[in-house]
């Protein structure tokens, strides 16, 4: 299995975006046999840029999942954006029998628009951040500290990867801002 950069959403609570065209562009290709999707949102100890009652959902033909679950027909799968700091959608692309890709999906809320897009500065990263603590006032994120960081980084335009969230600095990987 290989893991790729973080997909980046930006876009408001309560906004439903159909997940084909997402996936259909971070794995492009044919021989993919289908999805694994899974949705980790609604921790409460990661904080919410919102008021925290707005949890991002999968919809998988009109019907809420929760649990990881196979997906082969996209037509009918969306995702109803909540207010997580982090929204915990993590996507698998099987392109054979053990042989699979995985990818996650980060919102982050409309609070910034980077005038240099795909050309992060440290500027960029400070603005984010300011934009961030306007818009949600005081974020409350008990263990959320890299999700604070990592909201940052991918409002900036530089996401941070999923596996740089570790205590023990020699099993982070590095990249983003």
């Amino acid at each position: 299995m290989s893991f790729t950069a973080n997909y980046v959403v930006s876009a408001g609570t309560g906004s439903v975006l159909q997940l084909g065209p997402i996936l259909e562009k971070l794995f492009s290709g044919s021989g993919i046999f289908g999805y694994y999707i899974q949705n980790f949102a609604g921790d409460p100890t990661q904080g919410n840029w919102g008021n925290g009652t707005t949890e991002t959902q999968i919809i998988d033909n009109g019907m809420v999942r929760n649990d990881g679950f196979f997906a082969t027909d996209l037509a009918n799968l969306t995702i109803r954006l909540g207010d997580d700091l982090w929204s915990g959608i993590y996507v698998s692309a099987n392109h054979r029998p053990g042989n699979y890709t995985t990818c996650a999906i980060q919102i982050v809320p409309v609070a910034y628009v980077d005038a240099t897009p795909h050309q992060t500065t440290g500027a960029d990263v400070v603005a984010a951040a300011y934009q961030l603590l306007a818009f949600t006032g005081d974020t409350y994120s008990p263990n959320g500290c890299h999700t604070i960081a990592a909201t940052i980084a991918a409002m900036a335009g530089a996401p941070l990867p999923n596996d740089s969230a570790s205590i023990v600095p020699s099993e982070n990987v590095d990249g983003g801002f």
